[in-house]
Order: structure tokens, then sequence, then C-alpha cells
């Protein structure tokens, strides 16, 4: 039930949590992580005045890079450092999972935050957040978790991480 899981967080903000939980299909054992990496300046789902997720955006910044290794190496049998070591396909892997921000709203969010009459402010805010959001659903289920909310937002993971389709 989520008032039992969000025990101590408002209304309107258990409506935010679970709305993104729905998009990424993930359902957070410690939804404080969640809410953790939604803190970004002028946030509009505020916790304890907090407005800084970089602990996770470090984390989740990894583990996006090692998602990556790990669909080339589950595909493929080998992990090919040539290609993980590109910058123009890491970049295009950012880009990638920034277009899985916006398709789970977290746009929106970061508009209504503030945001929205700067484009390029609110772009850069939402490949922050969501590196902050993969690194707790990394924390609170693993590799395969961030495997499968970013496969799911985008269908074309595998084929352009190996250069085969997109930013190859």
């Amino acid at each position: 039930m989520a008032s039992d899981r969000f025990h101590g967080i408002d209304g309107k903000t258990q409506t935010e949590l679970l709305t993104i939980e729905s998009c990424i299909s993930h359902t957070f054992k410690n939804p404080v992580l969640l809410l953790e990496a939604l803190q970004f300046p002028r946030s509009i789902v505020g916790w304890h005045g907090y407005d800084d997720n970089t602990g996770l955006q470090v984390v989740g910044s990894n583990a996006i890079s090692l998602a990556r290794a790990v669909v080339e190496y589950n595909y493929t049998g080998l992990a090919n450092s040539r290609v993980l070591n590109e910058t123009h396909n890491t970049m295009w892997l950012e880009d990638s999972v920034s277009v899985c921000g916006r398709k789970i709203g977290l746009l929106d969010l970061i508009e209504r935050s503030g945001y929205g009459g700067d484009q390029n402010e609110a772009t850069a805010i939402l490949r922050l957040t969501i590196k902050a959001l993969m690194g707790a659903v990394y924390i609170d289920g693993g590799m395969e978790a961030v495997v499968v909310v970013l496969d799911e937002y985008d269908d074309h993971l595998i084929r352009a991480s190996l250069g085969r389709e997109g930013g190859g």
C-alpha cells in the first residue's frame, strides 16, 4: 500500500512519486531513494529543504554505462571496449537516456518547478535528474532493474549501443 511505503511523505509528493514509479515500471522498495533522485534546485518535490541529487547522479551515470556493457555482453558474449569507450557513443546514450526522462514525465516535473522558460536549463536538469533516477533504481533494484527501465523506454538500446543503429 502506497501510504505505508511513503510514511511521512505528503500526499502531493506521494502522487508525483507514484506517477514516476508507474512510468518506469519499477516500484521502489525504498521510495526515499526516488525522492532523493528528484532533489534538484527549485524542485516542486521538496524534501527537508534538500536540493541536491549529485551522489545519485554519479551512481546513475556509472550504472547507465554499466547497463550498456551488460546489454552488449548479453547480446554478443563479449564486451567490446572500442564501442564502450567511444565518446560519441557515450553522448548518444546520454541523449537516449534523456529521451527516456521525457517519456516518463520528468521534463514536465522540471518545467513545473520553474524551468519552463529556459529549455537549455530544463534539458540540463533533465539529464542530471535521469542519471540520479537511474542511480536510485540501481541502488534499489540492481543492474537488472536499470537495464529493464532503460530498455523499456528505448527499444533500440541494444542495437544502438552496439553501433548497429543510431549512434554507431
